[in-house]
Parts: C-alpha cells; sequence; structure tokens
C-alpha cells in the first residue's frame, strides 16, 4: 500500500472544531474580564464621585453663617419633610454656606440645597452674588430618600424632624441616605456651623 502524505478530511474537521472550541473560550474568557473591568471602573468612578459629594456637604454643613439673618428674617436654614410615591422620606434641605469653596469660613456664601431625584441626592450650590464662583451641581448616585434632623443649640439633647427656626442654624445636622429600596446607607451626621455659634 502506498500512503501519500496529508490529511484526511475527518482529521482536517477534528481540527477545525478543536480550533473553534479553543476560541470560544478564549473568547469568552476575554469578554468576562473586560465586562468585569468595565463594572470595577464604573463603580469606582460612582464611589469616587460619592466621596467627593459627602466631603463637600460636610464642609457646606460646618460653615453654615453665624449669628442669624439679618433682623433674623434671612432663610439660614431649613427642612422641607416629604415624602415620595413609593413612601420614602424624601426630605428636601436648604441652607446658606460658607464653606462651599476653599477657604472654608471664609469663602463666598453660597445657597445650598440637597434633595432627592429619580437619579440621586442632588446636591446644589449656587453662589448668593453671581461672579464669586460657578454652580456646582453634583448627583450622590445610590440614594434615592434623605431624611433629615437636626439637634438645637439647648440643653435638650433631642434631635428633631422639624427646623422652625429658618433664620438660625442647628448645633448638629444628621442626614441618613436610603437605596432605592428604603435600606439606609452611611449617614452623614455634622457639627454645624463652627464659626462660633454659641
Amino acid at each position: 500500500m502506498n500512503r501519500r502524505g496529508g490529511f484526511t478530511l475527518l482529521e482536517l474537521m477534528v481540527a477545525v472544531v478543536l480550533t473553534s472550541v479553543v476560541t470560544l473560550l478564549a473568547y469568552a474568557t476575554v469578554r468576562g474580564g473586560l465586562d468585569t473591568s468595565e463594572r470595577l471602573e464604573r463603580h469606582r468612578t460612582t464611589v469616587g464621585a460619592e466621596i467627593v459629594v459627602r466631603a463637600m456637604l460636610f464642609d457646606a454643613l460646618r460653615h453654615l453663617p453665624e449669628g442669624g439673618g439679618a433682623a433674623m428674617n434671612d432663610v439660614l436654614f431649613e427642612i422641607e419633610n416629604r415624602t415620595n410615591d413609593a413612601g420614602l422620606p424624601s426630605d428636601v434641605v436648604r441652607f446658606l454656606s460658607r464653606g462651599v469653596t476653599s477657604p472654608a469660613g471664609a469663602s463666598a456664601t453660597w445657597s445650598v440645597s440637597l434633595a432627592p431625584s429619580e437619579e440621586g441626592v442632588r446636591f446644589v450650590a449656587v453662589p448668593v452674588n453671581p461672579g464669586t464662583g460657578a454652580p456646582i451641581d453634583a448627583l450622590l448616585v445610590g440614594a434615592r430618600g434623605l431624611s433629615a434632623r437636626v439637634l438645637v443649640r439647648s440643653g435638650d439633647p433631642a434631635w428633631l424632624d422639624e427646623w422652625d427656626a429658618p433664620g438660625r442654624v442647628p448645633a448638629a445636622v444628621a442626614l441618613e441616605f436610603l437605596s432605592e429600596r428604603g435600606v439606609p446607607m452611611t449617614p452623614l451626621i455634622v457639627q454645624a456651623a463652627l464659626e462660633g455659634v454659641p
């Protein structure tokens, strides 16, 4: 018997099938790695943005204007109690601050609002005097609800859900952020108005 060199059709088909299987496994591994990398980068970006927004909010609350408004008529701090359609606390907090930009406590006065939205809890800061800075609009993406409480400047250590003295600033502010399902996230508790409010 005289055999010629080469591959039979069966050997060629087996080689093609094995090559296809190895290629598909390699592609699935690479795609899985890329998907994981994209998810990690998205998570890292979201967490980084949340840290920045929390730091800005922390500084803004620590530097509320001392004393009171002009003849106590200026609204320095207010809480509007709200609940969204899903029954989640959706308080709106508005206040004036001198701690939005550097140097904290000595910067221009800013009007700050913190309110839940469909995208997350939105932090908006606008300078009271135009030209002293660009408005800031930031978002806490994971948070859908907000429950705000304040501590009064008196001997009573009770936290209040309402603030009925808009011309004054509280001693401390506690903000509880809630996920879409109502699960509490890391709260933010701040001693307010460090510039010598008695």
